[in-house]
């Protein structure tokens, strides 16, 4: 009768501590040396697969965080320019006890007209504004559209006006600031909501129709 040959061992890679561990105060058969280096590898491919998925949960944290924050200023955009259609439809005049105006701008990028409820303060010929964007952390689109270069109307009392905007700053600023807060609104809580500093802006009349 003609034995089977034996198969060769694997040969064992680098020994691991698994492997390496002694069995009841004795080292590990050849056999068991080869199924010990098997689990060895088995756990540290496991382990490995382990650390990317936690890198691969940890790198798109931050898009999903950038696209909720997205998702977040698209909601109130479209909100403000639903209420503004709200507010030309009603032809509401006054906001929290101070009058409004009606400031239309041509979208730097869309190319379409804007038109945006303001309070403001009557200055001369001149409407002074504030881009507080109802105390979201970005300026409106109405102050990005004007500093674009984007034609500007003001309406107000079935007058229809053009202007050009302009940023106040310096010591006139900080006078129109506690003008604007005494006798318009508190703009001062928007200011405390928000990182940047909101712009005072002179909307000066150029002709009428």
């Amino acid at each position: 009768m003609t034995r089977r040959p034996v198969r060769p061992l694997r040969r064992p890679g680098p020994p691991c501590a698994h492997a390496r561990t002694p069995r009841h105060g004795r080292g590990l058969e050849p056999h068991a040396q080869v199924h010990a280096e098997r689990r060895c590898a088995g756990r540290g491919a496991f382990r490995a697969l382990a650390e990317w998925t936690a890198s691969r949960k940890r790198t798109p944290a931050g898009c999903l965080l950038s696209t909720i924050a997205c998702m977040k200023r698209r909601a109130f955009v479209l909100l403000n320019r639903t209420v503004n259609a709200v507010v030309r439809l009603v032809n509401l005049r006054r906001f929290r006890g101070a009058d409004l105006l009606f400031l239309t701008t041509i979208g730097r990028k869309s190319g379409k007209a804007r038109t945006t409820p303001l309070t403001y303060l009557a200055d001369g010929n001149r409407w002074i504004v504030v881009a507080s964007n109802g105390g979201a952390d970005w300026e409106p689109g109405w102050w990005l559209n004007i500093r674009a270069g984007s034609p500007a109307t003001v309406a107000l009392n079935g007058t229809s006006t053009s202007v050009v905007g302009t940023e106040v700053t310096g010591p006139e600023r900080e006078q129109l600031w506690r003008r604007l807060n005494d006798e318009v609104i508190d703009y001062t809580a928007y200011q405390a909501k928000v990182s940047r500093r909101l712009a005072v802006v002179a909307l000066t009349a150029t002709s009428a129709r």
